[in-house]
């Protein structure tokens, strides 16, 4: 491993220090689900070269006091111990974020942006397995939530057709939601909201689902322009599993590789994923879990375990940064094997990196 992808670790693992006048500028998001997006994005500019990196790097979290990564807004660096550790700015939250639809909604609570140009949307700001007492323990969707509420397919046009009037450049369209038991209703949300978005761009749409019984949902997605598809295993572990998310574990890891298996021969191995979290079980099993995947036709994105401000995890630790490169070499070895080539990936998390290390293994 590399000395840059290392120092990506450390920074996705320690999190860093901000001054109050900084975090001010960023809100945070209001419908976490178990990904990173209450982080604070960054470019990285590592020794010698002008192209940027991405990062999401955590800044809010009770972990983050004892990290010794700070950053200084006037030299543009990170430093860790006081000591400078790489160039980097600031990925600054857009000024639309303000701007209000007819009922009061802020455009920020329909689409957030990851890094620079990805519109996301968590289509509910709840999920009917925490509703059940069976959300994943890792995720903080619901947290601080006084209604639930399912995004309506009129405010999700007006945003777009408002962003698209006020030239706002953005390069893809990224969806998720938390889990509605009925599956139908499940399908139909996403159906509903990508035939919308259809109708205003052509920009690539990247969704994250549970992986359906009804494999023909999948068709459907893809007939209506979904370009990207990701499902979500996040651990491996059986025992670990039905531990820190007893409702997903309900649904098999055979169910999610036939997902997998049957999106990758419509789509592609590009444009199929699955995130795993590193940190929440034991290496071995998540080097297993990456090989599986691999095995599927599809590509394992592996992110670092987050305790998420209202998540049951939330006093939990990250990972050491030194426990993750095996996972990571492995990572680099199996899309050798997979023969993947990042630049047909259209879009998603796998196109962004901001989570991950993923990029930086790529051969």
């Amino acid at each position: 491993m590399d000395d840059f992808t290392l120092k990506k670790l450390e920074l996705l693992c320690n999190g860093i220090r901000l001054p109050e006048h900084i975090l001010t500028r960023f809100s945070g998001y209001r419908f976490k689900r178990a990904s990173l997006s209450e982080g604070v994005c960054f470019d990285l500019f590592p020794s010698g070269s002008s192209q940027a990196i991405p990062i999401n790097i955590a800044a809010r979290e009770a972990f983050v006091c004892k990290s010794p990564f700070m950053y200084d807004e006037n030299k543009k660096a990170i430093f860790k111990n006081g000591q400078h550790f790489v160039q980097a700015s600031l990925v600054e939250p857009p000024g639309w974020y303000a701007c209000v639809l007819d009922d009061g909604t802020s455009f920020q609570e329909v689409f957030q942006v990851h890094y620079h140009s990805i519109l996301a949307a968590s289509l509910t700001n709840f999920c009917e397995f925490k509703e059940t007492g069976r959300g994943c323990r890792f995720c903080a969707l619901g947290y601080q939530i006084e209604k639930p509420k399912i995004k309506s397919v009129e405010q999700v046009a007006a945003v777009l057709k408002e962003l698209i009037k006020q030239n706002i450049y953005f390069n893809e369209v990224n969806l998720n939601a938390g889990t509605l038991l009925d599956e139908k209703k499940n399908c139909d949300l996403y159906l509903h909201i990508v035939q919308c978005i259809r109708k205003i761009t052509s920009v690539p749409i990247y969704i994250q689902i549970c992986p359906p019984k009804d494999m023909s949902f999948i068709d459907r997605l893809i007939e209506m322009g979904v370009s990207s598809l990701s499902f979500n295993l996040e651990i491996y572990d059986e025992e670990l599993r039905k531990d820190s998310m007893p409702g997903k574990a309900r649904i098999s890891r055979e169910r999610y590789f036939k997902a997998m298996a049957h999106a990758s021969k419509l789509l592609g191995a590009e444009q199929i994923s699955s995130w795993l979290i590193a940190g929440l079980e034991p290496v071995e099993s998540t080097i297993t879990a990456i090989k599986h995947i691999i095995s599927v036709g599809a590509i394992p994105f592996v992110t670092v375990f987050r305790p998420l401000i209202g998540s049951e995890y939330e006093k939990r630790l990250p990972p050491e940064p030194n426990t993750l490169i095996p996972i990571f070499d492995a990572l680099g070895t199996s899309l050798i094997h997979l023969k993947y080539n990042r630049q047909k990936t259209k879009c998603g998390c796998v196109k962004c990196n901001c989570c991950s290390a993923f990029a930086e293994v790529l051969p």
